[in-house]
């Protein structure tokens, strides 16, 4: 009898096998109002170790709109930014999100969805975003295609399941953003629960509920098949919109509680799809900054990665080309990258891949304290700057129609050396904010000292050469070479410079920005024919050799791999071209302007195909463009145009560079005028002198045409031509007086 019941048991060990791991999938967790700074001030265990195990960074969290939650969820599933809220209204499409049998105003979900769309509802456990046609339209007024549920729907139609849970409710006020990041087309989420029921009841916490993470956990493992679930970690957002109502204290005691619980459901959902699953990938993002940090300067928000194909260390993407910075844009292209799905051409972000650094938290918490401090910094420096500039360019344009004032103290700040001086500070300055990085200078008071301090040394050093075309030539080569050097190394200052782009902002993440365009284009002009101003007779043995020269600039200005803008290359082709017509003669015949137009159309073209030809993961974003059209059609470059220019008169509007700008034009408006026929004079004495300007002058105006910061990118080239152009003349009317 004994050996028969050893036997049973045996039989039946043996009958029952562990379970196998199946299907593939993705798991995207949003908790709302996390700061980096936040997460290791608290150092939460459970963070550090996925930490450990995976891969962290920052996400810029940029959209069509606000930098909230609603307008990042219609993002992140739109592949493109888009916006959460129905405007002028401001009515949050996250209020009708609501799982098909629960009800929203004494109707199901699913009868007010069926009402709206006309379409029958196949999936009863299915969430519904009722007003997905609200969503469309408010998204259809943008001047770019974006598709709300394009993730969901490519995910649907390749037979991934899409699910859902957890909400950020205010007690009986429905909040529901994470449903518009897997929905489809339709505003449909295959299953989930985004009810009461993904919440307890707690009189201790913000509304008296909190995020039931057990729950949550027990429905997902319900799920089978290959699957994309999102997970609204909802304790964060309820924290959020209650502060104004906590003791200082108490939010920071709360936040941290609510950290700290979904750092363990982190951790129990990454244990559970590693022993469940074949193939994994578990994102943890914060899909809007916390109203302090954001304050602060700190809108870059964490990510975190786990999984099967994830190597521990820092994220990042060749949209921002940077280790520990991805884009909102970024999720959607590496959830279906992950199921094999090919991305909508609207998308424009790219697969998010993971690199291994011996310290990632490190460099991820450096870049963040860099970033945070350079965009602290950015505006009051910059506005610093343009003050000067505007001051000196009034004392210089004093000093020309008002030579000999009465007053000595007005003869002691017009002196004509002291206005040189104060004008060589000025065109050195850009170079002096770029070098910034590279001495490990970010804080705001530290980088102006250094700018201010560091310009007026170098000045000194300059003005005491006394041929004005040998100064000009080694002020406009030398800031040319920092810029040039800058932009071949990879942009390794630009990326960290006051005088650089912004991660934050995120209108550039690599390459050379338009600021930087204006002054290398500007400076090099400058320099490049004040050396030839010296010379008594200039023929095509020395024009020749500056056309290569500019030309390499060009190339290099559009090449993927290094400058990557191409407006900016437009302006130089526009900029250089002329110059060197108007240097090999002032009425340049026919077939020399032929030449030189043939000549730009095929570097133009070159640098089209470069742009083209890359691989997709590392194609700019003319490049990527380009690609688009082929699939949605060219209205698509249409639209880019059309989104440029607009966003250009909308920076001339708002810009603080449209003052600096408006005073050189007007500074050298007036040289026009007065003196009289002074401005011809100097300039017919200085041919190359006027070839430069004139180059100048037409590509600042076609940047200005061809950029989304084309104001920015004309002011600064316009500082190279004004400053010049005014001692110029100032020297002239010197010259007259003595004679």
């Amino acid at each position: 009898m004994k050996r028969l019941v050893w036997l049973s048991i045996i039989l039946l060990f043996a009958s029952v096998h562990p379970a196998q791991p199946e299907g593939k999938a993705v798991v995207l967790v949003t908790f709302e109002g996390l700061s980096l700074s936040d997460m290791l001030r608290w150092d939460i265990q459970e963070f550090r170790q996925l930490i450990r195990i995976g891969a962290v960074g920052l996400m810029n969290n940029k959209t069509a709109a606000c930098q909230n939650f609603e307008d990042n969820a219609v993002t992140i599933g739109a592949g493109t930014r888009g916006m959460g809220f129905e405007r002028p209204t401001i009515d949050a499409f996250s209020r009708y999100a609501a799982n098909a049998n629960e009800k929203l105003g004494g109707e199901t979900a699913a009868t007010i969805w069926q009402r709206n769309t006309g379409f029958s509802l196949k999936e009863p456990t299915a969430v519904l975003q009722t007003k997905i046609a609200a969503v469309i339209a408010a998204n259809s007024g943008l001047n770019y295609d974006v598709i709300p549920g394009i993730l969901g729907e490519l995910l649907y139609d390749a037979g991934v399941k899409t699910a859902v849970y957890g909400n950020s409710d205010r007690g009986s006020s429905p909040f529901r953003p994470s449903v518009m990041i897997p929905m489809n087309r339709r505003g449909v989420v295959s299953t989930g629960d985004v009810s009461k029921k993904v919440t307890s009841r707690d009189g201790h916490w913000p509304f008296g509920m909190r995020t039931n993470y057990a729950y949550i956990l027990n429905r997902i493992r319900e799920l089978s098949g290959d699957k994309f679930v999102v997970v609204e970690a909802g304790d964060g957002g309820r924290v959020e919109a209650a502060g104004a109502d906590l003791m200082p204290n108490r939010f920071e005691y709360y936040k941290r509680l609510a950290a700290a619980g979904c750092a363990h459901f982190l951790v129990d959902l990454n244990k559970y799809l590693k022993a469940s699953t074949e193939r994994y990938l578990l994102v943890f993002i914060v899909p809007a900054p916390n109203t302090d940090a954001y304050a602060n300067g700190e809108r870059l928000t964490p990510i975190i990665m786990v999984g099967t194909d994830v190597t521990p260390g820092v994220v990042t993407s060749s949209v921002t080309k940077r280790d520990g910075l991805i884009t909102n844009l970024d999720i959607a292209p590496t959830v279906l990258k992950f199921f094999g799905i090919k991305p909508h051409p609207s998308m424009l972000g790219q697969p998010i891949v993971s690199r291994h650094v011996a310290d990632s938290i490190g460099q991820v918490k450096k870049l963040n304290e860099e970033t945070t401090q350079v965009f602290n910094g950015r505006r009051p420096v910059l506005l610093t700057y343009i003050a000067i500039v505007i001051i000196v360019t009034a004392m210089g344009i004093l000093g020309v129609i008002w030579q000999n004032p009465g007053l000595p103290i007005l003869r002691s700040i017009l002196y004509p050396s002291r206005l040189r001086f104060l004008m060589l500070a000025c065109l050195i300055s850009p170079a002096i904010l770029l070098l910034a990085p590279a001495f490990h200078l970010f804080k705001f008071s530290v980088v102006l000292v250094y700018f201010v301090v560091s310009s007026l040394i170098l000045a000194l050093v300059l003005s005491q050469i006394r041929d004005s075309c040998t100064v000009f030539g080694v002020t406009g080569v030398g800031v040319a070479a920092v810029f040039m050097f800058d932009m071949l190394a990879k942009s390794p200052l630009s990326k960290h410079s006051i005088f650089g782009y912004d991660p934050i902002i995120g209108l550039r993440f690599y390459g050379i920005g338009n600021e930087s365009v204006g002054v290398l284009m500007g400076a090099f002009i400058l320099g490049i024919f004040s050396f030839l101003d010296r010379k008594k007779f200039v023929d095509l043995k020395h024009i020749v050799p500056v056309a290569l020269l500019f030309m390499a600039v060009v190339l290099v200005v559009g090449a993927p791999n290094f400058g990557t803008n191409f407006g900016g290359m437009l302006a130089m082709l526009a900029g250089f071209g002329f110059s060197i017509l108007r240097a090999y003669s002032s009425h340049p015949k026919l077939r020399m302007v032929i030449f030189v137009v043939v000549v730009a159309v095929i570097l133009f073209v070159g640098v089209i195909i470069a742009n083209v030809m890359v691989d997709s993961e590392h194609k700019t974003h003319i490049g990527r463009a380009i690609t688009q059209s082929k699939v949605l059609g060219p209205h698509i470059l249409a639209e880019l145009a059309l989104r440029k220019w607009a966003m250009n008169l909308r920076l001339i509007k708002y810009s603080f560079w449209t003052y600096m700008f408006f005073c050189l034009i007007v500074g050298m408006v007036i040289l026009f005028i007065r003196p009289v026929g002074i401005l011809k004079r100097t300039l017919l004495k200085h041919p190359m002198m006027n070839a430069a300007f004139a180059g100048m002058l037409a590509g600042a105006v076609v940047g200005m045409a061809t950029n989304d910061s084309g104001i920015v990118m004309a002011t600064t080239t316009f500082l190279y031509m004004a400053f010049p152009l005014i001692w110029m003349v100032r020297m002239e009317l010197e010259a007259r007086q003595n004679t």
